[in-house]
């Protein structure tokens, strides 16, 4: 797991000695949920067994949960070669607001182990033709607010995420979800603007098929851009919601898609260049 690490800081070395235009390239330590190491998989449908879910309560699950995650986050942490490549941690595809809050309390947790400090996001899928968050608990009408509550509210023993974001999400729904989490974070936490981070998927993934179409990039691309649209103030001199703004793809998105998706952000003025301004891919 922690070899992943230093390929990646290689890549960056390399990516910076051949690429004079980019900017500077970082590692994102990517976590995902429990239940993608189940299997089957269930990240999108998240009953999880117990002790992480039924019959287990939801605040014993959640316990479960957190020292999971903590166990998996020590594995990098704990050693200062690995921890020092890691530029940022991305909790992503979080589908259950009791994980959530779990992995607040695993970095919590990690945070009293005194190890350095690291920007860190959650970021929550809405899969599915509808875009509906998966936690059977949650109301679809509800569910970005409540998202957003377990994400950013202030509570002992869980620790404050840096960002909020979207992933693993069909990207012709980034753009309505974009509102929503645009309105949430602006009428919950309007003190405290976090990083907003989106990454859906590209193209269409057959259920029937087990398959993905082709991304048309320029499509995608251009429904990324409106998104950051959505997040960004619109009025000069406004304050702004968020802070930073993070921009990319996920499943069945290429390094090409995201190179169309970069010309995209500078073609709509966002930013000077792939890593600079506000907004950075």
């Amino acid at each position: 797991m922690r070899d992943a690490a230093a390929t990646a800081r290689e890549t960056c070395r390399i990516q910076a000695t051949t690429n004079s235009s980019g900017g500077a390239a970082g590692i994102v330590l990517s976590l995902g949920p429990y239940g993608a190491t189940t299997s089957p998989s269930c990240e999108f449908a998240p009953t999880y067994s117990a002790p992480f879910g039924p019959p287990s309560s939801v605040e014993d699950a959640e316990a479960a949960l957190a020292q999971w995650h903590y166990a998996r986050l020590s594995v990098y942490a704990s050693n200062s070669e690995t921890w020092g490549m890691v530029d940022a941690v991305a909790f992503e595809t979080l589908g259950l607001l009791c994980e959530v809050r779990a992995v607040r309390r695993a970095m919590y947790a990690l945070e009293g182990d005194g190890v350095q400090a690291k920007p860190w996001w959650i970021s929550c899928t809405f899969p599915g033709p509808d875009g509906v968050f998966p936690d059977p608990s949650v109301a679809p009408d509800s569910a970005m607010k409540d998202v957003v509550s377990a994400a950013l509210h202030n509570a002992p023993e869980l620790a404050a995420p840096t960002g909020i974001g979207i992933n693993c999400t069909p990207s012709r729904l980034i753009v309505p979800l974009s509102v929503h989490l645009r309105k949430a974070v602006e009428e919950l936490y309007p003190d405290k603007p976090p990083w907003a981070v989106i990454y859906p998927n590209g193209g269409h993934f057959d259920t029937d098929k087990c398959a993905w179409s082709p991304n048309d990039a320029p499509l995608w691309a251009s429904q990324v851009v409106v998104a950051c649209s959505n997040l960004l103030s619109s009025t000069p001199g406004e304050r702004a919601v968020f802070s930073r703004i993070i921009l990319g793809g996920c499943c069945n998105v290429s390094a090409g898609d995201v190179a169309v998706l970069a010309g995209a952000v500078i073609g709509a003025g966002f930013v000077s260049g792939p890593s600079g301004g506000t907004v950075n891919l």
